[in-house]
Parts: structure tokens; C-alpha cells; sequence
């Protein structure tokens, strides 16, 4: 079985006959796998453990940016999970446990302090509820760790309290109802609670479904403008990954239908963490690709990957944007997650 490449496994110029070339799926994968080993080495980086601290509340955390930078040590609990999530991933894809004692370390540090974060009194707490459901899914799926299971417990119910009480499923970055429905919702089909997945798929009936329009030309999409703030999540890339999430290869002819006319054809450029934004884009052109086959979707999907790897000084991450000097945890994060999403499900790594 053989699929088109993409620029980050084998470069389009390469390629005489045709822009996208076939390739076999295990070169795609072994250039996925590459990039999780690069996004992996970096996150090293950002672990705050010895030299910063050697035990305690922190250790173990994972900050936002290199702390080799000079920056001060910053206890992130979501940033931790997408660490947990990459390094998971990684040792999945790849079969390589190098990084077996910087996960155990961070699952140390996410398991004994989700008590503090899992609280109405945290700003982004269904936020992190969905990153601590993402984590244990790979945790589990990778080592059969399961350190993080009743964190996970607590979480889905959270989630699923709360989405049942909105009457509108609108919200953006870390109120993004959309996301927090695909986190759900994988994590219904990873855990095999069909009452749960049923719940999602009601949700993206009642809410998506039955809309007038579900989706928007991504590059009309609001963003934020001045200092301060976040604009790291596509809305329409999180009601992509509802759709494929909950209702699997059933989401094909929506996507098919409404979003391939509303494809961006390059990187779109953006005031505030424009390469978290454009990267999680490509997750769900890639989550659309997966389930389709449509080579538009891969060839959006390569328009904005060819963009970040331009930007890529070797790091394994890129910072927020370019007016941003460091490279941040969590477009590392966004990136493998674009590139999970080509060869596998998330609920199914």
C-alpha cells in the first residue's frame, strides 16, 4: 500500500514525474517517527529537573521554553501532559525508550499534582482536561502505564459535565468546546465506553451537524491582535477533529463536501502563535487525508509543513511567531500532532 508523500518525508523536488509522488506508508512513517525524535530531544530541554531542581512540587514539570535560554523555571501542568503525550508517542511509533526516564519523571509530576489543576478555581481546566485524557491515552497505549487513570476518570467527567451544559458550543484557545470534544471523544474509543462516545456524537449532531454553515475559510478565521494572549487553536480545525474523532470514517463526505473548498493553499500568517495555529491546521488536514484519501488534504497539509520546516533553525520546536525569540514546548507538541494524525488515530496509536 502506497500513499503520496509529503515534503517532510521525501522532498517534492526530488520527484521528476509528479509533485506527489508515491511512497511507501512505512517511509512516511519513518519520517513521522523523525520528527517526534527531534520534538522529544527538545523537550529535554525544557524538563525542569537536575540542574534546575533535584526534587519537590517542580520536578519533573515541563516549562513552555528552553530553560537553557535563561529564562526562569515555569511550572506548566499542560505543557507537562503534551510532553507526556509526545514522549509516549515516540516510544510507540518507534520502539526506542530513551526517553523512559524523562516520561516517568513527568507522569510523576502530572499524576501527584493533578489535584491542584483539576479545581474550578483553574482558569484553564477543561483545558487541561483534555491534555490529561490525550497523555493517558498514550501513556497506556505505550507502556501500559496507567498512573494517570484516575486523573483521566476525573477529567472525562469534568469535560462531559460541562459540554452538556452549554447551549452553544462556541469558544476559543482554551475554551474551545470543539477540542475538548475530540479529547473526549478519543478517549471514549480508547477506553471502549460506547455511552461516552454516544454522548460526543450527540454533541457534533446537535451542535455541528445541524448547522448552517460548519465551517469557514480558515484564513477569515478571528485572531488576536496586540501584546499579551493566546492564538494557538484553528476553531475550524477543532470542528474537523470532532467530526473525525467522534464519527470516524463517517466524517469523510462532510469534509469532503465543506471543508476541501475552504482550504488554505499556503501558511497563513497570523499576529500571535502563528506556527502552533498553522500546525494544528495541518492536524486536521492530516485527520482528513487519513480518512479520505484526498490528495488536496495532503497537499494543504504540505503547504504549511514545507513553511515549518523552513522556520525550523534544528531545534525540534519554533517559537510562538517570529517576533517570539524562543522555541515553545508546545508547538513541539502541535507539530507531532499534525504528523501523528497522517499515519494513525490518536485514540489508536
Amino acid at each position: 500500500m502506497c500513499i503520496p508523500c509529503v515534503s517532510l518525508a521525501v522532498p517534492l523536488e526530488r520527484h521528476k514525474k509528479s509533485s506527489l509522488s508515491e511512497i511507501c506508508v512505512r517511509d512516511l512513517r519513518r519520517a513521522v517517527v523523525e520528527k517526534f525524535a527531534k520534538a522529544s530531544r527538545f523537550l529535554v530541554k525544557c524538563q525542569i529537573v537536575e540542574p534546575y531542581v533535584e526534587s519537590g512540587l517542580l520536578y519533573g514539570a515541563v516549562c513552555p521554553w528552553e530553560m537553557a535560554s535563561g529564562w526562569p523555571v515555569l511550572e506548566d501542568f499542560h505543557d507537562t501532559l503534551e510532553a507526556i503525550w509526545v514522549w509516549a508517542c515516540y516510544a510507540k511509533l518507534s520502539g526506542d525508550r530513551s526517553f523512559d526516564g524523562r516520561l516517568s519523571s513527568a507522569v510523576r509530576y502530572a499524576a501527584s499534582n493533578a489535584p491542584r489543576f483539576l479545581v474550578p478555581e483553574n482558569r484553564s481546566l477543561y483545558y487541561d482536561c483534555s491534555h490529561v485524557l490525550l497523555a493517558t491515552i498514550a501513556l497506556e497505549r505505550a507502556r501500559g502505564d496507567e498512573r494517570l487513570r484516575q486523573a483521566a476518570s476525573k477529567s472525562a467527567r469534568l469535560l462531559a459535565k460541562y459540554l452538556a451544559s452549554l447551549r452553544e458550543m462556541r469558544g476559543r484557545e482554551y475554551g474551545d468546546p470543539w477540542w475538548m470534544a475530540a479529547c473526549l471523544s478519543w478517549y471514549a474509543r480508547h477506553r471502549g465506553d460506547s455511552g461516552l462516545l454516544d454522548f460526543t456524537r450527540r454533541l457534533v449532531s446537535e451542535h455541528l451537524l445541524q448547522a448552517k454553515e460548519r465551517f469557514d475559510r480558515l484564513e477569515d478565521e478571528p485572531a488576536h491582535v496586540g501584546p499579551g494572549g493566546h492564538d494557538f487553536f484553528s476553531s475550524n480545525a477543532n470542528r474537523a477533529l470532532a467530526l473525525v474523532a467522534s464519527l470516524g470514517t463517517d466524517a469523510g463526505r462532510i469534509l469532503e463536501k465543506e471543508l476541501l473548498p475552504l482550504l488554505p493553499s499556503r501558511f497563513v500568517e497570523r499576529h500571535a502563535d502563528e506556527n502552533a495555529w498553522n500546525a494544528h491546521v495541518a492536524s486536521a488536514m492530516a485527520a482528513a487525508y487519513r480518512i479520505t484519501k484526498r490528495s488536496e488534504f495532503l497537499r494543504a497539509f504540505d503547504a504549511i509543513a514545507r513553511e515549518l520546516e523552513r522556520r525550523d533553525r534544528g531545534e525540534g520546536s519554533l517559537p510562538r511567531s517570529r517576533g517570539f525569540p524562543l522555541g515553545e514546548s508546545w508547538v513541539a507538541f502541535f507539530v507531532c500532532f499534525a504528523y501523528l494524525n497522517l499515519v494513525a488515530d490518536p485514540a489508536e496509536i
